[in-house]
């Protein structure tokens, strides 16, 4: 493991009640170089694991769409680890060697996507509507009208599927009570996972964790 900006703080079990924490909330019991630098400031390593635990384990979005989330953000801010730690989560989650390719090509950052283009489509409308928000709210902090209605287009689509288990007859009204509610709570759990994960990667990045903030160019952190 390379040297950080700080120094890593890696406290022995049981003797640091917020890494213990921490260590509870990653599969294998393990802190990671990111855990290290977020100890030493507890407080800030305490609220970030119970924000990102509560990203990564307590909303409605799949697997494949959060890491969809984290990865274009890891590519748009050239946050190698983020890429590193995430890219075997995508592929776990069903993200395809085609689509993390494409995700990590940020060339087509702030285009317009196109779920029907041919050859058969890479992404789906709502991963599309996704990419186009995650781009405009990571690059521009602002976000078009049309994005966000995009998005909300894309949600409601997708959460009429879920109700309906695919037959359209059967769907509730596009109004109905029950489905604005789930629209409105994803698309503040997409929101927060945005905002989040650019967090992340900026810490990551700002203070060259792993030596992975690209500094080579400036002859080391």
């Amino acid at each position: 493991m390379s040297q950080a900006r700080i120094p890593y703080v890696y406290p022995p079990q049981g003797e640091s009640e917020v890494a213990d924490r921490i260590r509870a909330r990653r599969p294998d019991g393990k802190l990671i170089a990111l855990d290290g630098v977020l100890l030493n400031a507890p407080a800030i390593a305490n609220g970030y694991s119970k924000f990102i635990g509560a990203i990564r384990n307590n909303t409605s979005l799949d697997d494949g769409l959060r890491e969809l989330i984290i990865l274009r953000i890891a590519a748009l801010n050239k946050a190698e680890y983020e890429w590193k730690e995430h890219e075997r989560l995508g592929i776990k989650a069903g993200l395809t060697p085609d689509k993390l390719k494409a995700i990590k090509d940020i060339s087509n950052a702030l285009l317009p996507y196109s779920p029907s283009a041919s050859p058969p489509p890479l992404f789906n409308p709502l991963e599309v509507a996704i990419l186009s928000y995650t781009d405009s709210s990571t690059l521009n902090i602002k976000v078009p009208k049309r994005t966000f209605e995009a998005l909300r287009t894309a949600l409601r689509e997708h959460i009429s599927s879920q109700i309906s288990g695919g037959a359209r007859e059967k769907e509730p009204p596009e109004d109905s009570d029950e489905k604005m509610k789930q629209v409105e709570k994803m698309i503040m759990e997409v929101t927060a996972t945005i905002a989040g994960y650019n967090t992340v990667s900026r810490i990551l990045v700002a203070l060259d964790v792993d030596g992975l903030g690209g500094y080579e160019s400036e002859g080391g952190s």
